[in-house]
């Protein structure tokens, strides 16, 4: 994950007071702790402080204007959160808005312009101080915290300044927040969960097993919610070990992509060292039994809801410590079946046994906990109970899918280019091939929405995941074509064509059928083709990531990327090296009392515009339409004029437009100039075809693409195919928009041109 550094030197964040920085947050075990300036507000109950702030407020206009400063303030603190301001810029920035009002008319400094979310009753962050040395929660005594195990007492005040504690956050809250928010797509979600039996295929989490199965089991109501958990670690300094460790919250009923879009911080851990389960996730789970009903209201009705976790999504470290058992190095590492692994070259290795393989259940691996405590050692590599036994509709088998990202992208992929660079074909002796598959890599025009260009081979070291993904499934065959000798390639294409079915939007099961076979057969070629060392865990892996599509649904579904995208983004939320997980709690606030202020102030269309404006957000990014000025007017072919009065009659209006956005893509026709690195000319139709974007028009109203099929034929994969450009006027047609159904991608390698299907839309960089 990457991030800038922070100078030590910036504190920006520090209170006047340099004991204040927890003024106001409940404290575990004792009263309110005087030292956490933080307080939230409920979404669905602004309590009556907040209120009463409102309504002042919404009275006093501006000088000179009919805005109210309610209005300002939330333009402000719009600002403030889009740019991320640290606290000596919002200092500035009210100094300069006050000065050029003429007078004081908003609060003269950041203290004051913090009293925005200070006033809120409900205090929704908790501080969980424990000892450095057991690891255990402190309990209070009197002014002071206690360690019960080791018995050594601290004050609450020296063991913050050491950075000995964490924090949680109300969960229970921040689901009622989003669920004001997101109440019309979730209830919709529910009714239809409800109505409509699984139909067979898989397209979100909610058509895994996993997730019918708890329903059923639970006893849930339709109403009843499921969430998605997860935790991993972000460095936040370049020049510190320090590391942040986020729970992260995702709701299931919320329809991708929303539910990305709305993650929920649920606790924050901030230390060298990776935070221990019993501690730290203990508390979190202990906590989240505790949210209880929620109670919401959808369509004019009231709904109450329990919420239940069904699905952890982490990478192997995480997922064995979450389990408490052994990591995948060693005996009997894996969480999904009983194979124990053998030694080769020091190492422990997964020879694969095809069918025979033994897999685990739920209630074996909870007879496995209970034993290893009666016996005192591991029990098929459990070491002993796991804290998130504590939520009853987790499967802790299937419950913790494989996460491709780690997994495929970063891990056996990156392990198949290593492993082709040693090869006698590719190595110093024959450089010039390396060069020849470099020179066709960097020549990748992708579409504009990849936001990642093809880099050199020599730089991938620092390939992000997204790069490997993309070398997966759309450069790596074109590119290694004649290169590489062709048993490799074959061999590459059965991981890229299981992958691409297993990450489509709607998978059949005959889909993942045939999936887990290739899959099996690429592990089953690993030793044949390299050797018994190249069967890693990783490899291993991918033997039971068709059943996790039946468990948990499709693997973007149960990817890493989006909470990685949320670590980044918390990351973002520090400017100063003191306090972290201060900083990003506070910032969690003030965007909460963001979204509460932008329900409650009416805002004019102009100010609703400047205030989307302000907020990073273009109107209109998700709908369709042309995009830009109009070309000048100019005669149409007769050709042309025939396609089109054939779709939509006889032709009245008619402009040529460059671009337009379809579903929320973007795409160009071919007279559009002005990209170098990209190309968005191309897609699939409704009906199969692979088509080129000639030109873009909207006549009567109605947007048209002039489109020109290409001459295709299978290459590879079913989802790549080699194309040639027909002569100029042959295979033209005219499509509406909704014959469009996918982006393609346009690969050139020079004297063959290939052209690969999207598997979904939903995973966007």
């Amino acid at each position: 994950m990457e991030c800038n550094e922070v100078e030590a030197t910036d504190h920006s964040l520090e209170a006047e007071n340099p004991d204040a920085d927890f003024v106001g947050c409940t404290t575990a075990g004792s009263e309110t702790c005087e030292e956490f300036d933080e307080a939230d507000s409920e979404a669905d109950n602004p309590d009556d402080d907040f209120l009463e702030y409102v309504r002042i407020n919404s009275k006093i206009k501006l000088p000179h204007q009919t805005t109210t400063r309610l209005q300002a303030m939330l333009l402000i603190l719009t600002f403030v959160v889009a740019a991320s301001l640290n606290w000596t810029q919002v200092d500035s920035l009210l100094k300069l808005l006050n000065t050029l009002m003429g007078k004081q008319v908003f609060p003269p400094s950041k203290y004051g312009f913090r009293k925005l979310w200070d006033l809120q009753r409900s205090k929704t962050v908790e501080v969980h101080p424990y000892c450095s040395t057991c690891h255990f929660l402190t309990t209070s005594c009197g002014k002071n915290q206690r360690c019960d195990i080791c018995g050594k007492t601290k004050t609450l005040a020296w063991l913050l300044k050491q950075g000995s504690f964490f924090l949680t956050m109300d969960v229970k809250h921040k689901l009622l927040c989003l669920l004001n928010r997101t109440k019309e797509l979730v209830g919709k979600k529910l009714k239809e969960l409800a109505a409509s039996p699984w139909g067979g295929f898989y397209a979100d989490v909610t058509d895994g097993l996993v997730y019918r199965k708890a329903r059923t089991e639970q006893k849930m109501r339709w109403s009843d919610l499921t969430v998605t958990i997860n935790s991993d670690g972000s460095p936040v300094f370049k020049s510190s070990k320090h590391s942040l460790w986020p729970i992260q919250v995702s709701l299931n009923e919320l329809p991708p992509p929303h539910c990305w879009r709305n993650l929920i911080v649920g606790a924050i851990w901030f230390q060298k060292e990776h935070p221990p389960p019993h501690l730290f996730l203990k508390t979190f789970v202990d906590r989240f039994r505790k949210i209880g009903t929620l109670t919401w209201s959808f369509s004019e009705q009231t709904v109450r809801s329990a919420v239940n976790v069904v699905c952890c999504c982490v990478d192997s470290p995480a997922r064995a410590a979450l389990l408490n058992a052994k990591q995948y190095n060693g005996y009997y590492g894996c969480s999904w079946c009983y194979q124990q692994g053998k030694p080769v070259e020091r190492t422990v290795k997964y020879i694969f046994e095809g069918d025979e393989m033994l897999e685990r259940s739920h209630e074996m691996v909870v007879t496995a906990m209970k034993l290893a405590v009666q016996r005192g050692c591991f029990v098929d590599g459990v070491k002993g109970p796991s804290a998130i036994v504590g939520l009853p509709a987790l499967d802790l088998v299937w419950g913790l899918p494989p996460d491709y990202l780690h997994c495929v992208l970063e891990g056996v992929v990156s392990q198949l280019m290593d492993l082709w660079l040693s090869l006698e074909e590719l190595t110093n002796k024959n450089k010039r091939k390396v060069d020849e598959i470099d020179d066709r890599l960097v020549n990748i025009r992708p579409p504009i929405f990849f936001t990642r260009l093809p880099r050199s081979l020599s730089e991938k070291t620092f390939w992000k995941a997204t790069e490997w993904k993309f070398w997966l499934l759309y450069y790596g065959m074109p590119c290694l074509e004649g290169i590489l000798p062709s048993k490799y390639v074959e061999h590459f294409s059965l991981l890229s064509q299981s992958v691409f079915m297993l990450l489509k939007s709607k998978i059949e099961e005959s889909e993942v059928f045939l999936a887990g076979e290739m899959l099996k057969k690429f592990v089953e070629g690993v030793p044949t083709l390299y050797n018994d060392a190249a069967l890693t865990f990783n490899v291993h892996q991918l033997v039971h990531l068709a059943k996790s599509v039946r468990m948990t649904g499709p693997m973007w579904v149960t990817s890493t990327f989006p909470f990685e995208g949320g670590n980044g983004d918390l990351l973002k939320l520090v400017s100063a090296a003191k306090g972290v997980p201060q900083q990003i709690a506070e910032r969690c606030v003030m965007r909460e009392s963001l979204q509460s202020l932008k329900r409650l102030v009416p805002l004019s269309p102009f100010l609703r515009g400047r205030q989307r404006a302000i907020a990073g957000k273009k109107t209109g990014q998700e709908q369709s339409g042309v995009l830009g000025a109009p070309l000048p007017p100019f005669p149409l072919e007769d050709r042309v004029e025939q396609l089109i009065t054939a779709v939509v009659g006889p032709v009245t209006a008619v402009c040529e437009f460059l671009r337009v956005r379809i579903n929320g893509v973007v795409m160009h026709s071919a007279k559009y100039e002005r990209p170098e690195r990209t190309c968005s000319e191309y897609f699939e139709s409704t009906d199969g075809k692979l088509c080129r974007v000639l030109g873009i028009f909207r006549v009567n109203g109605e947007v048209l693409l002039l489109c020109q099929e290409l001459i295709s034929e299978r290459s590879f994969t079913p989802f790549i195919f080699q194309v040639e450009h027909p002569p100029r006027n042959v295979g033209l047609c005219v499509l509406l928009q909704e014959n469009f159904l996918s982006p393609c991608v346009y690969i050139d390698v020079k004297s063959k041109a290939f052209l690969a299907r999207i598997p979904n839309l939903y995973e966007r960089d």
